[in-house]
């Protein structure tokens, strides 16, 4: 087929596979209820109502009793039914584990609940979009069908649908990684003074909105540093700092209390009810906590350090052939570095090994080493089928092949289906140290 008709016919697809997903998209949403949106959008509602003196994590109850009333009062349908589910879940009928400026960004969302969740809904499906764009475009696709593989993502990865179903910000948190992933692997920061400045400190912001991406971010932190040298990361880093004061300030002002951040760290440690380490019985699905729950011994904080060590253990092995090269560790790691894609990668593979907290939506970052591990060329190794099985697992159709018993028996294994990623980048690491070393 000549470039002419497979571009056009590419094209055609993607009309046809991103108009079905925005057609789903539309049909599904009346259907939908957005557990997660309810208590972060209405926060900012129960504050400019003052329905406490305190802030949401020091006193959660007024908060909770407040939106409460306020679904049942509502007209809308989803709304109390939503609130009716916090009710029966939570004491407080809140739990407000996320950040003071993660709540704090929800004040500019409308008031009504269904617009509110339509546009989240719209930002969700534009931002999935642009994250398997911004990745594919990496990977060599072209544009065409990079959109008709954005379109088959959302419509077929169910991390992505759960993502969707219960209002959460993870595919928001996907497109902003992927978009400076891009940022980075395109060098911007060399030609845009804005983007150079602002590179650490976007980072800086990101990971106070949610601090589950720290590890990820701290990966794309030392990238820069590295690609842009010692100079131009501290000054970054200072940026980043005076950004995340002022963070902190506005959020202080926000809940018209400087000690929120405070409050919030006690909350999470189990303060007025909350809690940072779900139970699995209530869907968190960490493999620290799974070994856990399974095993006596270290606990959760204990097997999270023997995971991070085997990972770091196994890193080691690949990059000096099992130690028979210990010359090429410093160069083959420096070359990993100076792979933003990687780098992104590997940040979320460690973020879901070893997370004491991970909701199946969490799992949503798995589609970008998916992405990345997997060769688009036809040259298919040991890391594309890795990424293909991880696909697979998290194929949403896999609950429609199968019937319900065997869907049951095989979950646990459907769940942890981003651990053969853990394989492909052990080969990709392998791919990398044999080039720098036939270059060295």
């Amino acid at each position: 087929m000549t470039n002419a008709p497979r571009t056009l016919a590419w094209t055609v697809a993607a009309f046809a596979v991103v108009g079905y997903f925005l057609f789903s998209g539309a049909r599904d949403f009346p259907h939908e209820i957005p557990v997660d949106l309810y208590y972060p959008w209405g926060l900012p509602i129960a504050q400019r109502n003052h329905v406490s003196n305190a802030n949401p994590y020091s006193d959660p109850a007024p908060y909770g009793e407040f939106l409460s009333r306020y679904s049942k009062e509502s007209g809308s349908r989803t709304l109390r039914y939503v609130g009716d589910l916090w009710e029966a879940r939570s004491a407080a009928k809140i739990e407000p584990i996320g950040t003071p400026l993660f709540y704090a960004a929800y004040a500019a969302f409308p008031e009504d609940f269904d617009q509110a969740r339509g546009l989240f809904k719209v930002l969700q499906y534009a931002a999935l979009m642009a994250a398997i764009y911004l990745l594919t475009r990496l990977r060599g696709m072209g544009p065409a069908s990079a959109l008709c593989l954005g379109g088959f993502v959302g419509l077929t990865f169910s991390p992505f649908v759960q993502d969707v179903r219960v209002g959460n910000v993870n595919t928001l948190q996907l497109f902003v990684l992927c978009a400076m992933t891009w940022i980075a692997a395109k060098r911007l920061y060399d030609r845009y003074p804005l983007l150079d400045h602002a590179y650490l400190a976007a980072l800086a912001a990101f990971v106070m909105l949610k601090p589950n991406t720290l590890v990820i971010a701290l990966g794309l932190a030392l990238h820069y540093g590295l690609a842009r040298g010692h100079r131009r990361f501290v000054r970054g880093s200072i940026i980043a700092l005076v950004v995340a004061a002022l963070c902190l300030a506005y959020t202080a002002w926000h809940f018209g209390d400087p000690n929120v951040w405070l409050d919030w760290i006690r909350y999470i440690r189990g303060a007025h009810g909350g809690m940072l380490v779900y139970p699995s019985s209530q869907g968190n699905v960490s493999l620290p906590l799974m070994f856990a729950e399974k095993f006596t011994g270290p606990g959760v904080a204990g097997f999270t350090l023997i995971i991070a060590a085997a990972l770091l253990v196994a890193g080691v092995i690949a990059m000096t052939r099992w130690g028979k090269r210990g010359d090429l560790l410093v160069p083959t790691a420096r070359a990993l570095l100076d792979d933003p894609g990687f780098v992104l990668s590997a940040g979320i593979l460690a973020t879901l090994a070893t997370a004491p907290l991970v909701w199946q939506h969490y799992l949503l970052f798995a589609i970008a080493p998916i992405i990345w591990f997997f060769r688009f060329d036809g040259r298919w190794g040991l890391a594309t089928w890795c990424s293909l099985l991880a696909y697979i697992g998290f194929f949403k159709p896999m609950r429609y092949v199968l019937d319900n018993e065997t869907y049951e028996m095989l979950y646990p294994f459907l769940i942890l289906s981003w651990v053969p990623l853990l394989v492909a980048m052990h080969a990709y690491i392998v791919a990398k140290r044999r080039l720098v070393a036939s270059s060295g």
